[in-house]
């Protein structure tokens, strides 16, 4: 590919990444490939790795606690067991010790910042957490973070407490939202239509819709449900007004 991509990666690049680290091609290599540069592919592989991929050759069940060979802790689990904790073969230490400390790979700070095709993966595993890079995960992780960086208040909480605290002022003169921010333009951390919607999610402390004036007078529109109203033109056929004037008087009595 020529030239260098822009915005955020697709699903396909990242397979791409995946696909080729385990055939050893270099960063600046990855990074050609799907025209992106070598800084981009090197965060992204950093960034959103993942460290219990699935369908990864991975030991799970292995103690990498920096303390296991002179670790004492017994009965982590409740049962009364008193034998060490680092030696039980039915629960994992290191989800269950609150002294539970491991230290990370120092082959992580090199290419390709990842254990994919690393050979200690191999018998009993390594020592060290695990960082691999999968495609489907890193998709799924950047996914995930894009939606909810987009959640919440755009603002400071500082910012959202003088504005709400201009609002009050202004409903205490019974003003509308409108006006508020109109006369305070400058002064408010968003804009009234955003204001309204925060109000509606019930983030603003002591402010709610009973106490926004126009808020309460709106009512929400009824809709027909697509039937049409009155009696159908089909239905009066032979049955107007009309039609009951040509009637004689037998025929109306």
């Amino acid at each position: 590919m020529s030239g260098k991509g822009k915005g955020q990666l697709g699903y396909g690049e990242r397979e791409t990444i995946e696909r080729l680290i385990m055939r050893k091609e270099s960063i600046s290599g990855i990074g050609r490939a799907i025209g992106r540069s070598p800084s981009t592919v090197e965060r992204e592989i950093k960034r959103n790795g993942t460290d219990s991929p699935a369908g990864k050759l991975a030991v799970t069940t292995r103690s990498i606690c920096v303390h296991q060979n002179a670790c004492a802790q017994v009965d982590l689990c409740g049962k009364g067991c008193l034998a060490p904790c680092r030696k039980c073969k039915d629960f994992l230490c290191n989800r269950l010790c609150p002294e539970f400390e491991a230290v990370p790979c120092p082959l992580l700070e090199k290419p390709p910042y990842c254990c994919n095709g690393c050979i200690e993966l191999y018998g009993y595993g390594c020592t060290h957490p695990y960082h691999f890079y999968d495609a489907k995960a890193a998709h799924e992780k950047a996914t995930d973070r894009k939606v909810t960086s987009r959640m919440g208040i755009d603002c400071t909480p500082e910012e959202l407490a003088a504005t709400t605290a201009i609002v009050k002022k202004g409903l205490a003169q019974g003003q509308s939202i409108r006006h508020i921010f109109a006369a305070n333009e400058g002064k408010m951390c968003c804009s009234w239509r955003t204001y309204y919607d925060y109000v509606e999610d019930g983030l603003i402390e002591d402010v709610s819709n009973i106490h926004l004036p126009r808020k309460v007078r709106y009512r929400k529109r009824k809709k027909s449900g697509g039937q049409e109203r009155g009696i159908p033109r089909e239905a009066l056929v032979g049955r107007t007004y009309d039609d009951f004037e040509k009637l004689t008087e037998q025929q109306r009595l």
